[in-house]
């Protein structure tokens, strides 16, 4: 089936013990209204599938802190999801799970439930950068979890890491990208620390890597994780071969995503649409608010760009009639000249270099 005719729905869980000092995520620390949110948030999901007859490839829980909520709530969303749509028997089921004790719902539940994928919350190996980015878990924490996934037939999983956190080095990056290979992942996922206005870190900043640190670290990384056979295919993100995150290739290809949740985006048929940061106002039934037309062809671009291989003339033939404007490899060529682009022909790519400067390089030429 044409992927255009697929859908991919996104479930927003807005409750976590306490935000870390760098999240930006809309998340509240009382849960005690979990079981209503699941309950409304199945009751849009109902809603929602009246009017798009697609079929569901899909399915990611977000947030937050996805296993904060009771093992029924999710099982109430996964069943609505089931019962509304027609779910594909070989769909992608991605669970956010953070390591450590006192979560109401557990790895074996989720696997109960039909996930077959886990996003892991490991962001560093090092004691002392977790401490600083207020971190709950230790690295043995994230080790524990890992092989109760396994021994409830969960292997497909994902560790989450962070690059340019307070005092690290690239031999601190090193040796949590080290513990992170050691647990075998199938997808690693390395984000940049960024600085939010409200968070503990926009308020008050911490001591943070220089710039040619920060490159040193994600260059050192990027080509450690290629020889360990994890290809990068998006700025962040590496995975073995077949690995890559569907559900989040999606949002690059500008495929549809439904998004249910306080905080939730959506883009379906064109049309961009997403619910405030407010939970009383979903609980409440307020509808999204409109936010446009997506998929355009400067949106498309710049997301293509974002992945490794590129922007390509074959997809832009195919998506919008035309192949890669001149105009655009014009721009481009400077930044091919200084190694920041690669063009062979087919493909209009961003190299490693390009990707550390990738908003100045596409705000450029797009």
């Amino acid at each position: 089936m044409n992927s255009q005719q697929n859908l991919g729905i996104y479930v927003h869980i807005p409750y976590c013990k306490q935000k870390c000092n760098y999240c930006d995520f809309y998340s509240l620390a009382d849960p005690k209204t979990a079981l209503d949110y699941a309950q409304q948030a199945s009751k849009t999901i109902v809603q929602a599938a009246k009017e798009l007859p697609y079929k569901v490839d899909t399915v990611y829980f977000g947030g937050g802190t996805p296993n904060m909520m009771p093992k029924e709530g999710l099982a109430f969303i996964m069943r609505s999801i089931r019962e509304s749509f027609a779910v594909s028997s070989c769909a992608e089921i991605t669970c956010e799970i953070n390591p450590g004790e006192g979560y109401p719902t557990s790895v074996e539940d989720l696997a109960d439930l039909g996930v077959n994928r886990l996003s892991v919350g490991l962001q560093s190996a090092v004691e002392g950068e977790l401490a600083v980015l207020g971190r709950r878990h230790t690295p043995d924490d994230v080790k524990a979890l890992i092989h109760r996934a396994q021994a409830a037939g969960i292997h497909n999983y994902s560790v989450d890491l962070m690059w340019g956190i307070p005092h690290q080095t690239v031999t601190s990056a090193l040796q949590s990208l080290e513990r992170a290979l050691s647990l075998n992942p199938t997808h690693i996922s390395a984000y940049m620390l960024k600085i939010e206005e409200g968070t503990p870190f926009g308020k008050t900043l911490p001591p943070l890597p220089d710039e040619d640190a920060v490159c040193d670290i994600y260059e050192t990384c990027c080509y450690a994780l290629e020889r360990a056979g994890y290809p990068r295919y998006e700025i962040s993100n590496f995975a073995k071969a077949g690995y890559e995150s569907r559900h989040n290739l999606k949002y690059w290809n500008c495929e549809n995503t439904l998004g249910i949740g306080p905080a939730a985006h959506s883009l379906v048929d064109g049309k961009r649409f997403y619910y405030p940061r407010d939970l009383h106002g979903f609980m409440n039934g307020d509808p999204p608010i409109d936010d446009g037309t997506g998929g355009d062809f400067t949106e498309y671009a710049m997301l293509q760009l974002r992945l490794a291989s590129g922007l390509q003339q074959q997809d832009c033939m195919q998506r919008f009639g035309h192949p890669i404007p001149r105009d655009l490899l014009v721009k481009a060529k400077p930044m091919i000249d200084h190694g920041l682009m690669t063009y062979d022909g087919n493909a209009l790519c961003l190299t490693i270099k390009g990707n550390l400067v990738s908003n100045e390089v596409l705000a450029m030429i797009l």
